[in-house]
């Protein structure tokens, strides 16, 4: 590979995230690989998010800054980082989460040993809160997002509630083929459901991945990760978690599997997602007026 052509591209969708952006960016710039592209798209934040990116610019020319002049909502601008992708894999870094020292050299290390039937690689993580002290570790040892078959993988994923999946580094082509986000509840859950369809992913079972839990995230409530969605016009807004169900078979009829393992995956999604999940339909009718409340009013992000 020509040394001007970056290996990996990160992308960091940002709104109004000074005061963790520092910290997520840094833990990204620090890392030990060659080939590196960052780009920052800031969804017209209104606080000091743009001189914190321009600042870290002037010192590291691998960051690229993208200013939205308007909010286009999340969704939208989560999905234009990934179009700006110039390598040929393909990492999500979010503003308040942090990168552990050789993250990406630990993953890349896989990808580099792998067959073409492999599509990402994720570490375990743990969870730190708006301090970033340790508040959490996930039950994410052995995931199985490597079996051999997509049921397989795609059931593993719906027991296991791995969404966290979607922050591993994949090969760009493939989370482009996917449609990356939707504007629809879990819709990162639908994403992987195509990536793992498609291929494996595989795991390095060392704790390299700080997700970062504070009351200003998105997804710190059913509530407020629908906010997310709303700008866009959020499908299945009534009820979200039933609707999942609908995104998943969407996924896996747009998938390019053959009739019979499509056939298996519509099953998966039925008997691992929707028999399992039943209190999560029965917390849409529960929140339902303060989801008509959400509808009426909204929050941009």
């Amino acid at each position: 590979m020509p040394a001007s052509t970056p290996r990996l591209t990160i992308g960091i969708p940002v709104y109004n995230g000074e005061r963790y952006l520092g910290c997520a960016l840094d833990s990204v710039l620090a890392q030990d690989i060659d080939g590196l592209d960052v780009v920052v798209s800031d969804n017209a934040s209104t606080d000091g998010t743009q001189e914190l990116v321009r600042e870290r610019r002037r010192r590291d020319p691998r960051v690229r800054y993208i200013r939205q002049e308007v909010n286009r909502g999340g969704v939208w601008n989560t999905n234009f980082v990934l179009s700006q992708a110039r390598a040929p894999l393909f990492k999500w870094a979010f503003y308040d989460d942090v990168l552990r020292p050789g993250y990406l050299s630990a993953c890349l290390a896989l990808l580099d040993d792998a067959g073409p039937g492999v599509v990402g690689a994720h570490t375990r993580v743990v969870v730190i809160d708006q301090d970033g002290r340790q508040i959490e570790e996930r039950q994410d040892s052995r995931i199985g997002a490597d079996a051999p078959t997509a049921h397989e993988r795609i059931g593993a994923m719906y027991r296991k509630l791995a969404g966290q999946l979607q922050f591993g580094v994949f090969r760009t082509e493939v989370v482009q083929r996917s449609g990356g986000f939707v504007a629809a509840y879990g819709s990162e859950m639908r994403m992987l459901t195509r990536i793992l369809i498609e291929g494996r992913m595989l795991q390095l079972e060392d704790q390299l991945l700080e997700l970062r839990r504070h009351p200003a995230q998105y997804g710190a409530t059913k509530l407020a990760e629908m906010s997310w969605y709303k700008h866009e016009g959020q499908r299945g807004w009534f009820a979200p978690v039933s609707w999942m169900t609908v995104e998943f078979l969407r996924a896996v009829g747009e998938s390019e599997a053959d009739a019979a393992e499509r056939a298996r995956c519509s099953a998966t999604v039925v008997r691992d997602w929707s028999l399992r999940h039943l209190r999560g339909v029965a917390s849409d009718l529960r929140d339902l007026p303060a989801i008509l409340r959400l509808r009426r009013d909204g929050i941009r992000s």
